[in-house]
């Protein structure tokens, strides 16, 4: 209740605020949201979305939003076709925990679950004030074993000052690659093999080579080897044919939009997410805080027993004969004390130095609860 975020399915991939229709059966994602009304419009969302591989639209999938169980307060829990894939989110105030379930049918190499924020029209209010102060409205980059994103999308109203919804995502045992787009080349590699003063070293994938490279001078490309080897040319080496190797230059243009964890032979993973309007660093502490240490399953449970004490506080003593009109009039009466119940949301964030938040009114961090 009254939470930081809230998170939706999405059923729509149009550059709208109706991007959800309980009667669609198409699904493009969870959407970490903080639109009050599609007539206002959305501020510093996100979507996370598995790989799907339908031919179609390869991040679509196919559900029913009105089976048994789809969608509650404090669970979403969605079975996607074409391949049966399941996808369950269960939020904390400041965070959430993801957990997809791949079936055996769907190949190892299509297997990743991604953070995406896209990208706007030029005219939108987000994009020019993105473009005029040179920072993108959407941003994410792969940082030790996890990822780290802001989202600074807005559809209006938002103050001059530091905007942005930071997260940090986490996947145990799971490695994270940034979405380079064009930028990184597959089957492909520079040779001479190492520049002068340069041999190979070990690292956890693509970015983490691009990095090395991007430090070291005189660098000009990277090749990246799926057993993790690393090696770096400079600019007088030559590009020739190489299959499953991947390169790149020392840094790519543009912002990085999508960042994705790979799970390989993997059939199930969990994300585990933090989110700030302060800073990364605090998106962390809410990681720590809120949904480390705990499983999914006992996040589901904390969350059924929060939304049950809030619902509770309205009990229907005699609501009329048990037809099917009596449970439609509790459902619409339950339905309404939950919308009522998810604004206004809460700011307040607890820091280092005590209890602050992102003020909508100033854009600065102030201490107190806002």
């Amino acid at each position: 209740p009254w939470g930081f975020n809230h998170w939706s399915p999405q059923s729509t991939d149009e550059k709208t605020s109706w991007w959800f229709d309980g009667n669609a059966d198409s699904f493009y994602g969870i959407r970490c949201t903080h639109q009050p009304s599609p007539w206002i419009g959305d501020y510093a969302w996100f979507l996370l979305r598995p790989y799907t591989g339908f031919k179609a639209n390869q991040w679509m999938g196919f559900t029913s939003y009105h089976a048994e169980g789809a969608l509650k307060p404090y669970l979403i829990d969605l079975t996607l076709g074409p391949t049966g894939m399941r996808v369950e989110l269960t939020p904390t105030m400041h965070g959430a925990m993801l957990r997809v379930t791949f079936p055996a049918s769907v190949p190892p190499e299509s297997r990743k679950i991604c953070a995406f924020i896209p990208e706007g029209q030029a005219r939108d209010e987000d994009e020019r004030r993105a473009s005029s102060q040179n920072s993108p409205t959407g941003e994410c980059h792969v940082s030790g074993n996890g990822i780290d994103l802001v989202s600074r999308k807005f559809s209006g109203g938002v103050p001059q000052g530091d905007f942005g919804l930071h997260a940090r995502l986490e996947a145990d045992g799971l490695r994270a690659e940034a979405d380079h787009g064009g930028c990184f080349e597959k089957d492909f590699k520079w040779m001479p093999m190492d520049m002068p003063g340069q041999s190979r070293t070990a690292e956890e994938g693509p970015d983490a080579c691009q990095r090395r490279c991007d430090l070291t001078k005189g660098c000009a490309h990277f090749v990246y080897w799926p057993d993790g080897g690393c090696h770096l040319q400079d600019s007088h080496s030559s590009k020739v044919n190489a299959g499953g190797l991947t390169t790149g230059p020392a840094k790519c243009t543009g912002a990085v939009r999508q960042c994705c964890f790979i799970l390989g032979d993997k059939e199930q993973a969990e994300v585990k997410i933090g989110t700030s309007f302060i800073s990364n660093a605090q998106a962390l502490r809410v990681l720590d805080s809120e949904v480390y240490g705990k499983s999914f399953d006992a996040l589901v449970d904390a969350g059924r027993m929060v939304w049950r004490k809030y619902l509770k506080r309205v009990e229907v003593l005699d609501a009329g004969p048990p037809t099917a009109a009596t449970f439609r009039r509790l459902e619409v009466f339950y339905t309404s004390l939950y919308r009522a119940l998810l604004f206004p949301r809460r700011l307040d964030e607890e820091t280092p130095t005590g209890i602050s938040h992102w003020s909508p009114y100033s854009g600065k961090v102030a201490p107190g609860i806002g």
